[in-house]
């Protein structure tokens, strides 16, 4: 399970569980489109509110609703919105690279030497 730490608010998630997973790729993709139509706007203010707005929604998908309130407040900062997304985002592969790393047969010394010369 993945946790993390964002703006001092704890958050769990456990990216190997089928629904979570699923709910997990259609955020990503979701906030993913949504931030790159707002990249359109000639507006600032207006690129920061959508892209913002976007990883709001991502977060209260994976953690409930209103959980972006919590984490942010009423802060609507572009920065700090991008790195919560990309902090999430980075937990969940890592995670679960460290599952996939623990259930790989682990390779004896004469394994790793004959795969090395392949």
């Amino acid at each position: 399970m993945a946790k993390l730490k964002i703006n001092d608010i704890e958050l769990e998630y456990d990216i190997l569980e089928l629904e979570n997973a699923e709910k997990f790729e259609k955020a990503v993709l979701k906030a993913q489109s949504e931030a790159a139509a707002a990249e359109k706007e000639t507006s600032l203010p207006v690129v920061i509110k959508k892209q913002c707005t976007a990883v709001f929604d991502f977060i209260d998908t994976l953690f409930g609703k209103g959980k972006h309130k919590e984490i942010f407040g009423d802060s609507v900062n572009l920065r700090t919105c991008v790195k919560a997304f990309s902090d999430i985002c980075a937990a969940m592969e890592k995670d679960n690279a460290s599952f996939v790393s623990e259930i790989k047969p682990k390779q004896n010394r004469e394994q790793r030497r004959a795969a090395k010369k392949k």
